[in-house]
């Protein structure tokens, strides 16, 4: 979907009808079952944002669905982390995405952070957000038995993530241990200095 956007308002104190931007506004059309992005206040003040695949099915835990955080590498947009969390489902004839049980969050920060101090914060803010917006869509949506136990527990985080983000699990649940369910870390660096060749003078010299 793309959309025209134009805006009527006030500029430099004279009013206006409208201001064309010159620009398209382009939707992504999402199924339930699949990987959204959403927004969310960071903790800067700044607007985050985050790719989200809610649970297929509905949480056993009274105290509400984990959140599997999985966090991203190098140069690895947030929809391609949250997507490849999939698999073969026969009944369906496609792929499954998400996980049954719990939501799916895989946030995004602009800049170099590694997911250390303002990517970290930047990830427990997408977490806190999502609790948010899943308690909100409960309230609203009472005769959907689709939100039916299915409210995101920002206090039960499954912290996971990949090369930059396997090294931002560790930091975040090293530093969160009170939220951290459990802690998964593929190719992930202790110290940057020592990872592949990133930094071969440093290590030899």
């Amino acid at each position: 979907v793309k959309v025209w956007v134009k805006v009527v308002g006030l500029v430099q104190s004279q009013a206006v009808r409208e201001v064309d931007t010159g620009a398209y506004l382009e939707l992504r059309c999402r199924l339930q079952s699949q990987s959204a992005r959403f927004t969310f206040a960071d903790h800067d003040g700044a607007v985050g944002q985050a790719v989200v695949v809610r649970p297929s099915q509905r949480c056993p835990s009274p105290h509400g669905c984990p959140i599997v955080l999985t966090m991203h590498g190098t140069g690895v947009p947030p929809e391609d982390q949250a997507d490849a969390y999939k698999r073969w489902d026969k009944s369906l004839g496609g792929y499954k995405f998400g996980v049954d049980n719990a939501w799916l969050l895989a946030p995004t920060r602009h800049g170099a952070h590694n997911w250390e101090q303002t990517g970290r914060l930047a990830a427990l803010a997408a977490a806190d957000g999502l609790q948010q917006r899943s308690l909100q869509s409960e309230i609203a949506s009472k005769a959907s038995k689709y939100f039916a136990n299915r409210i995101a527990n920002a206090s039960l985080l499954i912290i996971a993530g990949h090369s930059m983000g396997g090294h931002g699990a560790w930091h975040l649940a090293s530093l969160n241990p009170d939220r951290a369910v459990a802690v998964a870390s593929a190719s992930g660096w202790i110290k940057k200095e020592r990872y592949g060749d990133s930094n071969l003078l440093f290590v030899f010299d």
